[in-house]
């Protein structure tokens, strides 16, 4: 799995988005963005023979860093099977030579050759296995309260997903937890309980912390 992965820390506070929320309550300006980005951004030139997938979307996110005008780039967020996992209808190995394709047309291309699809959120872009069901999930965004991931490395998402495990917190297949390093954000997509239960977990925490 592919995760992104920095620190921001506000004690006491905890901002939550949901993504089934009302337009009032949830910008879409995010979304609109990063299509914008995946339409306008071009790569000069790509070429992958029999490349594993996390390895080449690894290449796009720094591609679209790169390109960016602004250098903020796009978060990318895969989600598929080990290698090793002989049951999967996910296709992990890529082929491509292309010039001057936009981003957007490499993802389309990329999910051809692997039985993947992606989705545009509103930190990131979302890449599953096709078929899968993911309706009953949704995504919110929280500020970390200060200390809460001091047991595990403060960069790493991997460990921050097992630290919200060892908290109680299930993460089913589509289920994912993303560090936003622009906007310091831990980004989870999850169903609405568990998402709830993180909720609760930040909220707790950042009183328990106050009262010591």
């Amino acid at each position: 799995m592919l995760l992104v992965v920095t620190a921001l820390t506000l004690p006491n506070e905890v901002a939550a988005q949901d993504s089934t929320a009302t337009p009032s309550s949830t910008p879409r300006s995010g979304r609109v963005l990063i299509t914008q980005k995946l339409d306008s951004i071009v790569v000069d030139k790509i070429n992958f023979d029999k490349a594993d997938v996390a390895d080449v979307i690894n290449f796009l996110q720094k591609k679209s860093k790169e390109l960016d005008p602004d250098k903020q780039g796009i978060n990318f967020v895969l989600s598929v099977p080990p290698a090793t996992d002989a049951s999967s209808k996910v296709h992990r190995e890529i082929s491509l030579t292309l010039d001057n394709i936009r981003l957007g047309d490499i993802l389309k291309e990329i999910c051809s050759q692997t039985n993947l699809e992606f989705r545009v959120e509103d930190f990131a872009v979302f890449l599953d296995p096709a078929g899968e069901t993911t309706e009953t999930m949704s995504t919110r965004s929280y500020l970390v309260p200060t200390g809460f991931f001091a047991s595990t490395a403060s960069d790493n998402t991997t460990d921050m997903k097992k630290a919200l495990i060892a908290h109680g917190v299930s993460f089913a297949d589509g289920a994912s937890a993303t560090f936003i390093p622009t906007s310091g954000k831990l980004v989870v997509r999850n169903t609405p309980k568990q998402l709830d239960l993180i909720t609760t977990l930040f909220d707790g925490y950042g009183r328990s912390s106050a009262d010591k």
